[in-house]
């Protein structure tokens, strides 16, 4: 169905996304309250990407969507 067909690209799609952001990467938020700020990717997992990062001395980890992200270069 097309609706089927769909959902699989959309799947593929985050699948590259995915693929792209690594442990110890450099990325930069963007469309968030923490857009332009940089961080360090620890994890990756099929929905979120945890980023450390300092906010007021303090390193933070945050969990955000791949869409928010992006590689620093």
């Amino acid at each position: 169905s097309r609706i089927r067909q769909l959902e699989q690209l959309r799947n593929q799609a985050s699948l590259q996304e995915i693929s792209r952001l690594k442990a110890g990467q450099t990325v930069l938020f963007k469309h968030s309250a923490l857009s332009g700020l940089e961080g360090i990717v620890q994890s990756v997992s099929s929905k979120r990407v945890a980023v450390l990062l300092e906010i007021l001395g303090r390193p933070t980890l945050v969990k955000v969507e791949f869409h928010q992200l992006d590689l620093a270069t």
